[in-house]
């Protein structure tokens, strides 16, 4: 808003009556203009005014209230008012001033007595309006006069001054100027450059019209620094060809305001239209790949600013951006492409002006086959290539500088000979390879030539480089005997006779055998060595002295293909030499069998010789029974091939026992075979024989037991003076072919509990067994036996396992083999009557599930935790259809497994050797070990246990075992 003067009024309050001015009034805020203290009179010190003393005054009206203080009573105030050029200002009120001075008759309406001050107070205001005046800086003059006629015209904050601000704000430098063209996006930028201007608030402002619409749009301005003001507009809905009218506004504190334009409007036209296409588009592949060379010539219309670059490959729907380049710039290389010829690819260029158009471009596909930035340029050649003779002959040593090619892979070695034109290729050396390279397999004496090629990854061949030293070739000439043999092992047969040496070859590839020599200690000429070929790593010398009488020295040379032989490597034993000595016993002798002779005093003894070659006799001994110690009678010698022997001279009466060893050659003797029958031993007499068998056995039962086809007979023997003892035999139920599987002496109580193992060849799971006990006596008679069979149904043959309390009642228990289907675990294997609860732990969530009749079911490698309300046995029914070893998941993290068999950790967890880390033994488990690490400690799992396994990352564990399976293969851990 424009002021064009300013207008003063005085205000005074007295006697009820309030003088107020016809103009607004221009607020002076107390606040801003704080009382001054009073100035007495010159005359009289009673007179004195309080006014504030403001630095301007800005704006339409502005008003100041005071407060003046006399004990007397102030008769009037005077006021004067004076411009920048020192002129006063002749009655601005309009009243007919005579002068610069004008006199306000004061009323005192009320004394307000203040205790501060000690006096009356009462209160005026002066008021300021812009009226006539032009913009400029203002002085106001006041002073008192009081009753008596003192006045004092040094008022406290007399002079003050205000400021008249009637100009708006500067606006400069539009953006868009007027007259240009835009792009009219959804995204325009206008700006203007602006002073005097409020900061926090939208005091710039944006006008602007699309064309000749009447509608006006507003939008506010935001500062951007440096007296910048700017805004986005929206102008995508503009067509081609619109115009867009615009100008800016802005107002100051003063109320002034600006405009810019100050007339009129800035106009600015939309462009939407893209540049032309560019002509003459071609694509060349450079050989060395990877990159396609795009030319073309730029259109010709004046607002081309440059061009774009696309590239996809044939397949591809949507383009990728390459490159975006200036006016002028009419090629470009579009690299990072695809080397190997395999991926073919289609470009596009398009056109671009200034204001964001684009043209929908020129496309380029080789007529819809593409190009292909194959790679056909070979890399450089190697350089610094060196020949040298090996000295083993038959090789060529070459070294070279690899070239510097970032797709290069290797080098292809080839040689010929000579006289010859055609190269041999030998072999490639990939750019991993350091070090030097030998071309070997070539014939000692004839000149070669090399060549070293360089090949890139996409096979692309190099010329390559030939050295043939000056013509004259390389002539490969043997002169070095292979390497010795390494980590050479003597080994003296036990039988004696044979002394076998054992030996790693060297690596020389030249190498055509071994020849071992071998003489007598202290001798100095070796025998005619033995060639040994090649990779056979061995060789035995036998015939050798077997008495340890003689000892021996070897040496072991190596040969080549020319017949280089190596110093040899000799071994004496520390200068003591090797011997042959035969320190093996024969085997012992079989089926002995003891009679007794009818006419007494004696005892015949029967047996099958041992088949050792070394065989020489067989020593028979006899003794007492319960004679002390190792004492025995004899021996007496028994010749090779007689296997039989009377021993006489003995007393009637008397229990003998007898012993028989076999003696070799050399006279190593054997341990020997004892027979005592059962303990009881042998009574030669010359009485008539007892051939009454003992009573049988009564209260015969039987019960499974922990093990695989094991079980427990109670039985109660016979009173028979003469028991032996009771043998038990096992058979197929139904079957009349019976094994003799246990026996115990007659020291056994009368009431006596046998623990049974059953033959290995039953099946578990299907076959049934029945048994058979028989009682014995000291003659050797034998009862017709008592059989329990299970009233003919016979004894399920499975795999028992004791499930014993542990801590708080809890154990572990899993099972190694497929059972037979249907089988609930708890019901089938373990009786629920004996279980509190019982657990699996769920790997994949981490956390544990109770067993119930939905997971009421056992896996091989799967495990659970059991709580015990006492023992219990579990009753192991392997199925006997046939199954593959099984597999389990197991994830990442803690995973609680079974084993199907009894081995070291590292073995059992082969197949996720290297994802677990560590291995837990849960303290409810009779382990001697409880926590290992993946690499240390190797301790020992067993089969029916869980076990913890934490896995860094999820891996399938393999187990072992497979059905049907035997009593035998069972795989039934060793007794805690």
């Amino acid at each position: 808003m424009n002021s064009t003067g300013v207008r003063w009024l005085i205000l005074f309050k007295g006697n009820g009556r309030k003088l107020t001015s016809a103009v607004a009034l221009l607020a002076l805020l107390l606040t801003l203009f704080p009382a001054l203290p009073a100035v007495a009179g010159e005359d009289d010190s009673q007179g004195s005014l309080s006014i504030p003393a403001p630095d301007s005054v800005v704006g339409e009206v502005s008003s100041v209230v005071g407060r003046a203080y006399d004990p007397d009573g102030v008769s009037s105030v005077r006021v004067a008012i004076q411009n920048s050029q020192g002129e006063y200002l002749q009655d601005p009120f309009g009243g007919g001033w005579s002068n610069a001075w004008k006199s306000i008759e004061a009323t005192i309406t009320g004394w307000n007595f203040d205790s501060s001050v000690g006096g009356d107070v009462y209160e005026w205001s002066l008021g300021v309006a812009k009226a006539a005046f032009p913009e400029d800086t203002y002085k106001v003059y006041l002073y008192v006069l009081d009753q008596s006629g003192n006045f004092d015209d040094t008022v406290a904050g007399s002079p003050f001054t205000f400021q008249v601000d009637a100009t708006g704000p500067v606006l400069s430098d539009p953006v868009p100027a007027d007259g240009a063209v835009i792009a009219g996006s959804g995204a325009e930028r206008f700006a203007v450059t602006a002073t005097d201007v409020p900061a926090g608030v939208e005091a710039v402002q944006l006008v602007y019209k699309i064309g000749d619409e009447e509608t006006k749009l507003q939008q506010g301005l935001t500062q951007e620094g440096d007296g910048v003001y700017a805004a986005t507009v929206d102008l995508s809905g503009t067509t081609v060809g619109d115009v867009v009218y615009y100008y800016f506004t802005a107002e100051d504190n003063a109320g002034n305001s600006s405009r810019l334009p100050a007339d009129g409007w800035y106009a600015a036209a939309v462009d939407k239209v893209p540049p032309g296409e560019v002509t003459g588009l071609t694509v060349e592949a450079p050989a060395e790949g990877g990159q396609l060379v795009l030319s073309w010539t730029d259109p010709d219309d004046g607002d081309y600013a440059g061009a774009r670059v696309y590239y996809k490959t044939i397949e591809e729907e949507n383009w990728t951006p390459a490159a975006e380049v200036e006016a002028g710039v009419q090629t470009y290389t579009i690299t990072d492409l695809d080397s190997s010829g395999e991926i073919k690819y289609a470009v596009k260029v398009t056109t671009r002006d200034g204001f964001g158009n684009e043209s929908e471009g020129t496309i380029d596909d080789n007529n819809g086959q593409g190009y292909a930035a194959r790679d056909i340029q070979p890399p450089a050649e190697v350089s610094d290539l060196t020949v040298s003779i090996v000295p083993a002959g038959g090789s060529l040593e070459l070294q070279w500088t690899d070239p510097d090619d970032g797709d290069y892979a290797g080098a292809k070695v080839y040689y010929r000979k000579l006289n010859e034109t055609d190269w041999t290729y030998f072999g490639t050396v990939f750019d991993t390879v350091t070090g030097a390279v030998y071309v070997t397999d070539l014939a000692n004496g004839t000149p070669y030539a090399v060549k070293v090629t360089t090949v890139d990854v996409y096979d692309n061949e190099s010329d390559g480089v030939v050295a043939d030293n000056n013509g004259q070739g390389y002539i490969p000439t043997d002169t070095q005997a292979p390497g010795e043999v390494t980590v050479v092992d003597v080994w003296a047969e036990p039988s004696g006779g044979t002394i076998e040496l054992i030996w790693d070859d060297p690596k020389d590839l030249d190498l055509n055998h071994v020849n071992v020599y071998i003489r007598e200690k202290g001798s100095d000429t070796w025998n005619t060595p033995a060639a040994v070929a090649k990779n056979v790593g061995w060789y035995e010398f036998t015939g050798l002295d077997r008495t340890g009488q003689t000892a021996y020295e070897f040496k072991i040379t190596t040969v080549d293909a020319v017949y280089n032989e190596s110093p040899g490597f000799e071994l004496n034993n520390g200068g003591q030499g090797y011997t042959a000595k035969d320190e093996t016993p024969p085997g012992e002798v079989t089926n002995v069998e003891v009679t007794i002779p009818a006419e007494g005093n004696s005892l015949e003894v029967s047996w099958d010789d041992p088949f050792d070659e070394d065989l020489d006799h067989i020593n028979v001994y006899y003794r007492p029974i319960g004679t002390p110690g190792d004492a025995w009678l004899g021996p007496l010698p028994v010749d090779r091939g007689v296997e039989r022997y009377l021993i006489t001279g003995l007393a009637n009466g008397h229990a003998y026992e007898v012993k028989l060893t076999a003696v070799d050659d050399v006279g190593n003797e054997s341990s020997g075979v004892e027979e005592n029958y059962f303990g009881h031993g042998y009574l030669p007499k010359q009485t008539a024989v007892d051939t009454t068998a003992p009573g049988e056995v009564t209260d015969l039962t039987v019960k499974p037991a922990p093990g695989a086809g094991r079980f427990i007979l109670t039985l109660t023997t016979p009173e028979d003076e003469d028991l032996a003892g009771v043998a038990v035999y096992t058979a197929l139920s139904g079957s009349d072919e019976w094994v003799l599987s246990e026996w115990l002496s007659s020291d056994m109580s009368e009431t006596s509990e046998i623990a049974v193992q059953i033959p290995g060849s039953f099946v578990l799971g299907s076959d049934k067994v029945q048994f058979k006990v028989t009682t014995l006596d000291v003659h050797g008679n034998e009862s017709e036996g008592v059989v329990a069979d299970n009233g003919g149904q016979g004894y399920p043959v499975l795999g028992y396992w004791e499930l014993t309390p542990g801590p708080e009642g809890w154990a572990t228990f899993s099972v190694p083999v497929q059972l037979a289907g249907n089988q609930a675990l708890l019901g089938d294997v373990i009786n629920p009557e004996d279980v509190e609860i019982a657990y699996k732990f769920d790997a994949a969530n981490q956390q544990w599930v109770q067993v119930t009749t939905d997971n009421n079911t056992l896996e091989p490698l799967e495990a659970v935790y059991i709580k015990l309300k006492k023992g219990t046995l579990a009753g192991i029914k392997p199925t006997t259809a046939p199954t593959n070893p099984p597999v389990k998941d197991l994830a990442a993290g803690w995973n609680l497994i079974g084993f199907t068999d009894n081995r070291p950790l590292s073995q059992a967890l082969s197949s996720v050797d290297r994802l677990w880390s560590v291995a837990v033994s849960p303290a409810v488990n009779p382990d001697s070990w409880a926590t290992t690490w993946n690499g240390y400690a190797d301790y020992l799992v067993d089969t029916h246990y869980g076990y913890w396994v934490y896995m860094d990352e999820e891996g399938k564990l393999a187990g072992l075992s497979t059905t049907p399976v035997t009593v035998g293969r069972y795989p039934y851990p060793a007794v805690k």
